[in-house]
């Protein structure tokens, strides 16, 4: 099994032997099946550069990449290149993105409900009502993005509904979503989805951009709670939900049960499966056993 390190930090390709092309390092900004747009560090300028399809299925938006480049061309159209990814990885600070806003509301109490949910839950939720915790809600920029060019599209809600019936035109809308909004936290978890099944290690890579966003906005110091009740926390949760059930299927399993008990940190109510995730990794089942 790969260190944890190197999840998110990995080689993609070898360098050609013999060659000796020069490299450029920057930010993957939007991808299609071929290609990708490339924001380059040493110009600052944005390059499409087209790329064998084994290589580019292994980035993500967001993601810094380092290329070899075989051929550059411009013209009125925008600059161009053709290349090969050596590597790839996440350093969201870089990106100096702005923190998403947070909203606080008032202090989370549930104290008559308690009764109702199930008796397993009871002693944890009373101890979060008695830690007089602050609940928070992300801005809404994070949830929707709309494609406003003669129509008015909700591009995540749209992907979102095409996950299973066709979910290349999914993908397609929520890399628009993230060149958009690139904080935009439900898009990122949803590529996550769509990755899952086939690809966990790429899924893990978008949920980890997708948290990591989140993260930055909540800060290192934050004790409060991101509720799912509020909507526009459920992509957050999404990721870090996504990010610790990738990891169980890769067999992380530590990792993986301190992920999910991040996610009851933020959000006792639950409603992902995270406390029966814990459950089964006691137990020692694989997340195959359960699905």
């Amino acid at each position: 099994m790969a260190s944890f390190a190197t999840l998110f930090d990995y080689q993609v390709a070898r360098p050609k032997k013999g060659k000796n092309y020069p490299r450029t390092q920057g930010v993957v900004l939007k991808m299609t099946r071929s290609s990708m747009s490339v924001w380059e560090l040493e110009s600052g300028e944005v390059t499409i550069f087209r790329c064998p399809l084994g290589q580019v299925s292994k980035v993500a938006p967001l993601q810094w990449v380092e290329l070899e480049v075989k051929a550059r061309r411009e013209n009125t159209k925008g600059r161009f290149g053709e290349g090969h990814v050596l590597r790839a990885w996440i350093d969201i600070p870089s990106l100096g993105l702005e923190a998403v806003p947070l909203q606080q509301l008032e202090v989370w109490d549930i104290s008559p409900e308690i009764e109702y949910y199930p008796p397993e839950m009871r002693g944890d939720l009373q101890k979060v009502v008695e830690e007089n915790r602050h609940a928070y809600e992300f801005d809404e920029l994070i949830w929707a993005v709309y494609e406003i060019e003669g129509r008015y599209e909700d591009l995540v809600n749209r992907a979102a509904e095409l996950l299973h019936p066709n979910p290349l035109e999914a993908e397609k809308l929520l890399v628009r979503a993230i060149e958009i909004e690139p904080r935009c936290l439900d898009a990122h978890a949803h590529l996550g989805h769509i990755s899952f099944d086939d690809c966990p290690k790429k899924a893990l890579v978008h949920y980890r951009i997708g948290l990591e966003i989140g993260e930055a906005a909540l800060g290192p110091d934050f004790r409060g709670l991101v509720p799912a009740d509020c909507m526009h926390n459920r992509g957050f949760l999404r990721a870090w939900n996504g990010y610790a059930l990738a990891l169980q299927k890769l067999g992380y399993l530590e990792d993986a049960k301190a992920a999910f008990e991040k996610v009851l940190n933020y959000n006792p109510l639950d409603g992902f499966g995270a406390r029966r995730s814990l459950r089964d990794i006691a137990a020692g089942k694989s997340i195959d056993e359960v699905s």
